[in-house]
């Protein structure tokens, strides 16, 4: 599992919502990073744990030291970034907390962490001169996906051009997702909400 807890990348109106955040609840403001949004994380550690399908959270920074590629449009004007560089961190599930407003105060400090790292790494150019890294297979991973996802767009416009039932399905997937996302708020949203209705119920 994946998870940005960020919930969108770092621009000027996000960067605001980020600041705002940290006046309100009386924390520093963040140059490199965004505060992220507690809920998400603490509902997908919560239902992970319990089932027992998770062992350890790996906390990753990037940092990019030359080129920070913000939109497609950079990545098609600019091109991929010239080297990005990868922190890693393990944090077994048994040493973290398991109250939920904990695990929020955690998840928040480890992002004030984050933006010391970032501090230092710009200062530097490197994490620390102490850990040892290795480079990775100059591959263009990234352009293989270009290729990849042009292709399934393709394949998917050749399909509702040419099958009926391609258009039906995409019909039908489009009022689900409306009715979802306009009466449900979005499953996340109603995922989320059920499982502070059942943390409520339990406190």
């Amino acid at each position: 599992m994946l998870l940005f807890p960020e919930g969108t990348d770092l621009n000027p109106k996000s960067r605001g919502r980020s600041d705002a955040f940290a006046v309100t609840n009386g924390r520093p403001k963040l140059e490199h990073c965004l505060y992220p949004r507690v809920l998400g994380f603490t509902f997908l550690y919560e239902m992970m744990r319990t089932n027992k399908v998770m062992d350890a959270v790996y906390d990753i920074t990037v940092a990019y030291p030359k080129d920070i590629i913000q939109a497609e449009k950079d990545l098609i004007l600019r091109g991929p970034p010239k080297a990005i560089y990868f922190h890693v961190k393990r944090y077994a599930t048994a040493d973290l907390p398991q109250i939920q407003s904990d695990l929020e105060t955690w998840l928040g400090t480890r992002w004030v962490e984050k933006e010391q790292t970032l501090s230092k790494f710009y200062e530097k150019n490197c994490f620390s001169a102490e850990m040892k890294g290795r480079r990775l297979n100059a591959i263009p991973l990234l352009y293989v996906s270009c290729i990849a996802w042009t292709g399934l767009v393709t394949f998917w416009l050749w399909l509702l051009s040419s099958f009926l039932i391609a258009d039906l399905y995409f019909i039908a997937a489009m009022v689900v997702y409306s009715v979802i996302t306009f009466y449900l708020n979005g499953i996340d949203r109603f995922e989320l909400t059920r499982f502070k209705g059942e943390t409520a119920s339990q406190g």
